[in-house]
């Protein structure tokens, strides 16, 4: 398992743990369950702008998973959801938000 990364920023003492996946865990084959994450991304983006992280959290994931990150992916390319910095995508302050494709696509649901 990778070291955790301790980071100071401002006042802030942040520690990053990283975590592994087993095989099982990462291959998700219920089109349903993939569905269902993206609307409970896209709901919890309904009240905030989020980081990776902070969205795993509040959908109770214990770290960002596979799953998650491909289904970022996907709505991000489908203009669902967008960055907050949209020229640094891998900046650490990076958070995402609903795009007005999106927050159509939630008031529908």
């Amino acid at each position: 398992m990778p070291e955790p990364e301790w980071q100071v920023i401002g006042n802030d003492f942040w520690t990053t743990f990283y975590f592994t996946e087993s095989a099982e865990a990462s291959h998700s084959g219920a089109e349903s369950g993939a569905e269902s994450l993206r609307d409970r991304i896209v709901a919890v983006l309904l009240e905030l702008d989020l980081s990776k992280s902070e969205i795993a959290s509040a959908l109770d994931m214990n770290s960002v998973t596979g799953a998650l990150n491909r289904t970022m992916r996907e709505l991000l390319e489908t203009e669902i959801i967008e960055y907050t910095i949209p020229d640094k995508p891998n900046s650490r302050l990076q958070k995402y938000r609903l795009t007005q494709k999106g927050k159509q696509l939630a008031s529908t649901k």
